[in-house]
């Protein structure tokens, strides 16, 4: 499922699975590869473009979830270093 920045901070309350997914990189025999879908590696490892729109909206009205949109930075941060599939058919 694919999922737009600011559809991915809509739905930031109701998922809590980004640093568990990453975590499972580190565990043995398990992989994650990332599907990048209409936005650049490079966007969501630096949180620019449309990823920095959407945390800046998000952050302004969550004033209580600071610690997981912390956490969602740091696992895309994550995501975005590791060897995946760049989707671009625009």
């Amino acid at each position: 499922m694919a999922f737009t920045p600011s559809e991915m901070m809509k739905n930031l309350r109701k998922e809590r699975a980004s640093n568990r997914i990453i975590e499972h990189t580190a565990l043995e025999n398990n992989k994650v590869i990332p599907a990048f879908y209409h936005v650049k590696p490079s966007d969501v490892g630096h949180q620019s473009g449309s990823f920095e729109v959407a945390f800046f909206n998000h952050e302004k009205d969550a004033d209580q979830e600071k610690e997981l949109i912390e956490k969602w930075r740091i696992a895309l941060k994550k995501a975005a270093k590791l060897t995946g599939y760049h989707v671009d058919n625009q």
